[in-house]
């Protein structure tokens, strides 16, 4: 067993359970299911910055807020790796978004962020990505618009 799967604490059977290494972003509901709690203690730790690496994913005008029901967190994070909270977002949004890579496809961005083809859609309508690549360019600028850590910085 890693280290990893030892601080996740996650068994499935006798086998622990992973997370696939192309995921980068979480979901809340993912988040909650693994630390076995209900919303409230998790947007606490947000608010109060105990978890600085999360964005929102929403597509309400009021992106990023804590109170959404679209927030990713970065599973690095939630690893409990030392020295996270002392990165930059630029190398947090580098270690997500590689800067080697120049596009992404939609199943690529849909397996990395935890979500689906509906919220990709939409937000493609909203931020003018492009089809049928998502050039990294791109997702970096909604990273960095998106991230909820800014208001704890």
């Amino acid at each position: 067993m890693t280290t990893a799967q030892k601080n996740l604490g996650v068994m499935e059977g006798d086998k622990p359970l992973e997370v696939n290494p192309r995921v980068s972003l979480l979901t809340l509901s993912t988040v909650r299911a693994l630390r076995g709690c209900l919303t409230v203690p998790v947007r606490r730790d947000v608010e109060s910055g105990k978890l600085l690496w999360v964005w929102d994913f929403s597509i309400s005008k009021n992106a990023p807020d804590t109170n959404s029901q679209a927030l990713r967190f970065w599973l690095i994070e939630l690893l409990q790796r030392p020295g996270v909270k002392e990165l930059s977002l630029e190398d947090v949004i580098n270690q997500i978004l590689p800067p080697g890579r120049a596009t992404y496809s939609s199943g690529e961005f849909c397996i990395k962020f935890s979500t689906n083809k509906f919220l990709l859609h939409n937000l493609r309508q909203r931020t003018n990505w492009g089809r049928p690549m998502i050039q990294r360019d791109c997702l970096a600028r909604f990273l960095t618009a998106r991230w909820i850590g800014a208001q704890q910085r």
